[in-house]
Parts: C-alpha cells; structure tokens; sequence
C-alpha cells in the first residue's frame, strides 16, 4: 500500500484553497470594476466631450447667425450712412436681445470707439428674476477706445466676425460686481458706400451659459486656457470669477505630466480627463474643454480599499501558514507518536522488543547477535515486596545496565519482557564473546541495586546470546 504523505497533502490543499480564494477575489474586483461608474465614464468620456462641444459651438453659432442678420439690416444701414432709422434701429435691437437670453449688451461703435448705441439688460427683483432691455441715454455711453476687444475688431474685414477674450465684464474701467464673465463678438459693417462705418457688437454674459453648460452627473466641465488657467472650473473656489485664478491652474488639478502633453494636443486623454480644444472660437487663448472623471476620486480610494484587501489577505496567509503546517505535520506526528509508544517500553523508556524487531528486521550484517540478560528473581522480588518495589528495581537495573551501551562491543539497549534486557553485540569471536558475557554477569549479580534510597537488593540473572552462526544471527 502506497504510504501517504499527510503534510505535503495537506499543503497542496491549503495552497489550493488560498489560490481558489484570490482568483475569486480577483474576479469580484473585475467585475465591481467594470461595473464601476468611473470605468463606465472613461468609456464614454470622448462621445461625451464632442456632445459638450457641439453644445458649446452651436451657441456661439447662433450669436454669429444674429450678429450677422443685424449687420446686414437696413435700419442699420440707415443709420451709419445717414443717420436716420435710430429709434427703429433701437427698438429692433431691444426685440432682438429679449430673444437671447444670454446677451446682455448689443452695441454700436464708431470707428473711434465711441458707443453710439448700446441696448442693456436690466434684472430687478430679489432674485433678479425680472428682465428686461435699457436704451442707454446718450449721456452714459462710454468711450471703449482702449479696450482690448475694440482694437482687434476694427482690424476686421467687413463682415468679418471677432472674438474677444472670455474675461469679466467692465464698466467705467471698473470690474462689475457681482463678478460676470463676458464674451463678445464683433463685427465691421459698411455703409452704402461701401466704407467701415461701424461696429457691432453682442456680449454674451458667459456666466448664465456656464451654469447650464457646466452641468453633468459623470463629468467635472471645464474650460482653460492656453496657460492652463481655468476659466471655468466645477467647484466655485476656482476658475475666473474665483481669487484663485492666477494661483489654481490645469497643473495643479491633475497629474503635471498629463496636463503639460493636452496644452501642446489638440485632443489628449488621460486616465482622469479628456481634453479638446476649441477651435471654432478663434480668440487667442487657445481654449480647450476638458472633461474630468467626477468620481476619480472615489475610484481611487476604491483602488487603495482593492489594495488594502490584497494585503491583508497576503498577510493572512503568512499569519495562517505556519499554523497549517504545524497541522499539517499533526497525522505524521501522531503516527510517530503511536509508532514510539509502541516500540517503547512505559517503564523504562527503552525501545521494546517490538522495537528491536523493526530495527533489524532487514539487517544482514553478519557481526551483530542478541545479548540477552534475564533477571531470574524478579517474579521473587515482585512477590515478597509488591510490583511497585519490582518496578524501582528494573528502573534501577535499567540505569546500571545503561553505563555498557556503547562501551567495548555492547551496543544499542532493548527492554524484552518483563523481566529480560537485550544488547546488541559487535561480534568479533568466540572468545572475546565469551569474556563479555561473564563479565556482564558478574558485574549485574555483583551489583547492590538501591531501591527507595538505603534499600538494596541482589538479583540473580542469565546471561545469554543468539547464535554467531551466519544463518541465524540477527
């Protein structure tokens, strides 16, 4: 019958068992993760920017489709060739801005300048809920000769459309509070003979377009600059209208490497945004949409959690692995112990005969016979003071017997019977073999072996070996 090996069965089964473990593990956070909403987003992080996108040039589209329409009116034409048609003209910019909900100016320049007319909306009430458009007098108009936008504008084609930078709006050279963030477009328009006469210009208040825009249950909508400042950003602490719009820039809201590659693309995607630049809106700061994962965060913890549990679960098994193969060696250990209680004597603690059987049951060395020393008056002593007397005594032969093992040609001890010892002997020959014994005899008869301190007793014994014939010793 094949011998099995419970320890190394024993392991294979743990270690099964531990890799059964982890490949579960490892599956359940595959499947979390791919029904991660952060991995559902990034999956569609790039159809989501073109919809946003699309959002955004459709419009700034339909401002260009009106300030195209109002540029080529006649009332327009009228009024800069010849300076009639205003009231008609005012009053048909007034009907024109109530149809846009963002614009919150639509004026005429000079080519100097100067405003001519400007239509303004107004909000009243607590909420600023009511709005409605202002004819500003002629008394407030304002010179924009120094603004930024003016000077790009005149520099157009007729006709041409223009786009200021994203900034906050300004009044009187002063910053309008609360704080707006305002894009204008412009264009040059001819009079009937054909010479730039004016400008036209509509400012968007990007403020109320932001909020609509910006809105998103997956994404972080933002939008940068060519310096990667955020002119608008999801949470109000950052972007234009915040004090942190020189400080917080693209680099500091995501991996540097990863921000310094999308100022330089096009389009660049990274494990926690997608970036894509606008260029429909040619105003020189390089704008770029960013998409930005809303829950990287979250998936990040759920990474470092994933993480956390591998560990521990590894420390798991380093903690239990010694436990198991203490266990492990638990049925071998037994066995051993079975095996050694078997061949043991319980008094003596010398292997018994069974013992000596096991050990040279295979042995074919022709120098090794059995010395036997049995104890004639043990029944004797065991009768006149009692077994437990007996027992002291073989105890007492035991340490004498002891001081041979190993010494001249005696060699390993065994405890027979109940009252017999046996050694193993390196035969050499018959006289030597015949020295040995008497000697033995004598010192085992001549010994005062003491029982329960002065107690002493004799004993009588025989001596005797198995045969030295080659077919028949041990």
């Amino acid at each position: 019958m094949e011998k099995i090996n419970y320890k190394y069965t024993f392991l294979t089964l743990f270690f099964l068992m531990v890799f059964a473990l982890l490949a579960l593990l490892i599956f359940s956070f595959k499947i979390s993760n791919k029904n991660d909403i952060n991995t559902l987003s990034s999956d569609r992080i790039k159809e989501k920017i073109l919809i946003k996108e699309k959002g955004f040039s459709s419009k700034i589209d339909s401002y260009i489709s009106t300030l195209e329409a109002i540029s080529h009116n006649s009332f327009l034409k009228e009024y800069i060739s010849k300076n009639e048609k205003k009231e008609d003209l005012e009053q048909l910019l007034v009907t024109i801005q109530r149809t846009l909900p963002e614009a919150i100016q639509i004026r005429i320049l000079d080519m100097q300048g100067m405003e001519k007319i400007r239509v303004n909306r107004v909000s009243l009430g607590r909420l600023n809920e009511k709005k409605f458009s202002h004819i500003v007098p002629a008394n407030e108009l304002q010179d924009k000769s120094n603004r930024d936008y003016f000077q790009k504008f005149k520099e157009l084609e007729a006709y041409e459309v223009g786009f200021s930078k994203i900034d906050l709006e300004i009044e009187q050279e002063k910053i309008v509070i609360p704080k707006q963030t305002s894009l204008r477009l412009g264009t040059v328009v001819n009079d009937n003979q054909g010479r730039k006469s004016a400008i036209l210009i509509i400012n968007i208040n990007m403020t109320e377009f932001f909020e609509e825009f910006e809105k998103n249950v997956l994404y972080d909508v933002m939008l940068i600059d060519k310096k990667g400042k955020f002119i608008l950003h999801s949470n109000k602490k950052y972007g234009i209208l915040s004090n942190t719009f020189d400080t917080f820039l693209f680099k500091d809201a995501f991996a540097n490497e990863n921000t310094s590659l999308a100022l330089k693309s096009d389009e660049y995607s990274s494990d926690t945004f997608y970036s894509k630049r606008l260029k429909q809106l040619k105003n020189g700061q390089d704008l770029r949409l960013v998409l930005g994962l809303k829950y990287h965060e979250l998936a990040s913890s759920k990474e470092k959690d994933r993480d956390l549990t591998y560990l521990i679960f590894i420390l798991l098994v380093l903690l239990l692995l010694p436990l198991i193969i203490y266990f492990s060696k638990a049925p071998d250990n037994l066995k051993n112990k079975l095996k050694t209680q078997m061949i043991t004597d319980n008094l003596t603690n010398l292997s018994n005969k069974e013992g000596l059987l096991y050990e040279y049951k295979n042995n074919k060395s022709l120098d090794k016979i059995v010395v036997v020393v049995q104890i004639d008056n043990f029944l004797k002593v065991a009768n006149a003071y009692g077994y437990k007397v007996a027992n002291q005594l073989l105890k007492s032969i035991t340490r004498f017997l002891e001081e041979y093992q190993y010494r001249n040609r005696f060699l390993e001890l065994y405890k027979l019977d109940r009252d017999s010892f046996a050694f193993i002997y390196s035969f050499e020959n018959r006289n030597i073999l015949k020295k040995d014994l008497e000697r033995l005899y004598k010192d085992v008869e001549n010994e005062e072996y003491v029982i329960r301190n002065n107690f002493k007793i004799l004993v009588e014994c025989t001596v005797s070996s198995s045969s030295i014939e080659p077919s028949t010793n041990i």
